[in-house]
């Protein structure tokens, strides 16, 4: 892929694939993630795709995918576990511009790229945690209206998350298959489960959404 000339016109097609309209402003802002997500992916480990169709797709659209299930409140604000290079946190923040999160990531140099970003693209509300979750569970005294978790288990730190998100708050777990009964997160209960399969047959993916009995 030619990134100038054949960037805006496949990830168009891949966000409206998943019902996602995108304007200049925000595929100008993916552009340059991408263009940086390479270039410290050069010396940093923060992803494993080296290919900009599969970064575009597998991070980009899978990220904004919750969009086409799932209306998040305006102003909503969205605990991002275990945020990496920021994922699913900052392609939802560049699309869905109103939306606080809160990015965790206890990996100092996944941090440094994730304030960097975060500066260059200009987006503000954005909170970054150099810390684990146990630790921000401990002193937190925010309630989320939701947490994502993508590329980790929820399973163990079931109750962190329960008692950092609002009375209606929800988890929401992006997977590749649904989640089966050993996996649900004590005290909790499955919600929904969303079924969608990622443009161009980069293959299929599920959102399960958890909530838990107060």
């Amino acid at each position: 892929m030619e990134h100038k000339r054949d960037f805006p016109e496949y990830l168009t097609r891949a966000a409206q694939l998943i019902s996602v309209s995108l304007s200049t402003e925000q595929i100008d802002k993916f552009s340059t993630y991408l263009s940086e997500l390479k270039r410290w992916n050069a010396t940093t480990n923060l992803t494993s795709l080296a290919e900009d169709q599969e970064i575009i797709v597998k991070h980009f659209i899978d990220s904004i995918a919750i969009l086409q299930f799932i209306d998040i409140e305006p102003y909503g604000s969205v605990l991002d576990i275990g945020a990496g290079a920021g994922f699913p946190s900052i392609p939802l923040k560049i699309v869905r511009s109103d939306l606080r999160p809160s990015l965790l990531e206890s990996n100092a140099k996944k941090v440094s790229f994730i304030r960097y970003i975060t500066g260059t693209l200009a987006l503000h509300n954005v909170a970054t945690f150099s810390t684990t979750l146990a630790r921000f569970a401990a002193t937190c005294a925010q309630k989320f209206d939701c947490a994502v978790v993508r590329a980790l288990k929820i399973s163990p730190w079931s109750k962190q998350v329960s008692t950092l998100l609002k009375d209606t708050g929800i988890g929401i777990v992006y997977r590749t298959t649904p989640m089966a009964i050993g996996d649900i997160p004590e005290g909790a209960q499955i919600r929904d489960e969303f079924r969608y399969q990622l443009p161009f047959g980069y293959g299929s993916r599920v959102l399960t959404l958890i909530s838990w009995s107060r």
